[in-house]
């Protein structure tokens, strides 16, 4: 079907947990194009991750908004978001898995470059994409939007290889500062490409516009969020 400002859009159903991709081609594209994978924070693949496949496009990218709970199953309160996304967090393997199978349905979508794909994602999203590059070797490029850092076991993993880009909000109360040192550590250890962004008096969620819970530390950041697009731009400009 055909989607805003002449950007072709699809839906596509996937795996054993009938996943729901949504999928945003750029218009008038005429030779195979590199795809970014967007990891949706903890409500699911909600519009939010559907706008960033959409921006995506917009810059001549095949934007995929992967539905990591499966039947675009969404929450509607921190609750129901906390029981979808957790069972996850506690089984980072199963995460890891399907990742892996978001990762190569997007290989087969229509017009994509199988050797330029990368992931970017928030909050959750954002570990799912850091997840995704410490699994499959085929990566491009990792970016992560104020993403949850706690390392998985090791166990379950391999190492980094494609450049990174972490793009984090250094007064983040949901990230504990050991999680920030750790992936400094592992990053360098693995001796790939990264980047790390602090940006100064910032918090969590500050690409959400939505995000105004200054208790938790949850609150959107306009100007964190148009540097933090920049410069994910431009690291995905140069890596793909």
């Amino acid at each position: 079907m055909a989607g805003d400002r002449g950007i072709e859009t699809a839906k596509i159903t996937y795996d054993d947990i009938d996943s729901e991709a949504f999928v945003a081609w750029p218009a008038n594209a005429s030779t195979p194009c590199p795809a970014v994978l967007v990891g949706h924070a903890w409500a699911g693949r909600n519009q939010s991750a559907i706008d960033s496949a959409m921006a995506l496009a917009d810059r001549g990218l095949i934007g995929i908004a992967m539905d990591v709970y499966g039947e675009a199953k969404l929450g509607t309160t921190a609750d129901a978001c906390a029981a979808l996304m957790q069972p996850l967090l506690d089984d980072r393997g199963e995460l890891a898995r399907r990742l892996l199978v978001a990762f190569e349905m997007a290989t087969q979508v229509k017009g994509v470059d199988s050797d330029r794909i990368g992931v970017m994602g928030y909050c959750f999203g954002g570990l799912c994409a850091l997840d995704l590059a410490r699994c499959c070797p085929q990566l491009k490029a990792a970016i992560s939007f104020h993403g949850l850092l706690e390392p998985p076991p090791a166990t379950n993993f391999e190492s980094f290889r494609a450049p990174v880009l972490i793009l984090h909000g250094h007064d983040d109360p949901l990230v504990h500062e050991t999680h920030v040192h750790d992936i400094y550590r592992e990053l360098s250890a693995a001796d790939v490409d990264w980047q790390f962004h602090h940006f100064g008096g910032v918090v969590h969620g500050f690409t959400n516009p939505a995000a105004e819970d200054y208790q938790s530390g949850i609150v959107y950041n306009e100007r964190a969020a148009a540097r933090a697009w920049r410069l994910a731009m431009g690291f995905l400009d140069e890596v793909l």
